[in-house]
């Protein structure tokens, strides 16, 4: 309901008392599942507490021993790094890159053959093909990739 400029809302008294039981059900659930965490610690607690306390030697022992585990992660971590390189990812990345590359190169080839062949044609016998190749230091079999 509207009242001056206030919108006031209103709930049935058993609205109340369901929105309070249900607020007091998760209360009470959450209390208890509280209390479960409370006696598994209490438990570990104990166990931890029976237990011998190591030795400065065995401390040391372990140490060390986590020491050659860590350099031994280490040198594993470095050869999976060196094997991606040379994954299956990386091998299709670099085929691709052939292709793209001979493609290119081709192109190039075939650009060059254009430029000597009009060359040529608009010279009319003053530079001949081999001539052209030498000059611009062309291989006498030059022609596109295959």
């Amino acid at each position: 309901d509207r009242v001056g400029s206030q919108a006031l809302f209103w709930a049935l008294p058993s609205q109340k008392a369901s929105v309070l039981r249900s607020k007091r059900r998760k209360i009470g659930e959450e209390a208890e599942r509280l209390q479960k965490e409370f006696e598994s610690l209490q438990a570990e607690l104990a166990t931890l507490g029976s237990q011998a306390i190591p030795s400065e030697q065995e401390a040391a022992e372990l140490r060390a021993r986590c020491s050659v585990e860590r350099k031994r992660r280490d040198e594993l971590k470095a050869k999976v790094e060196a094997m991606e390189r040379c994954g299956p990812g990386k091998v299709s990345e670099m085929k691709r890159q052939i292709v793209v590359a001979k493609e290119a190169a081709n192109r190039w080839a075939d650009n060059i053959i254009s430029l000597r062949s009009q060359f040529v044609r608009e010279q009319r016998g003053d530079v001949s093909t081999s001539m052209f190749n030498k000059t611009f230091n062309l291989p006498e079999d030059f022609d596109h990739l295959e």
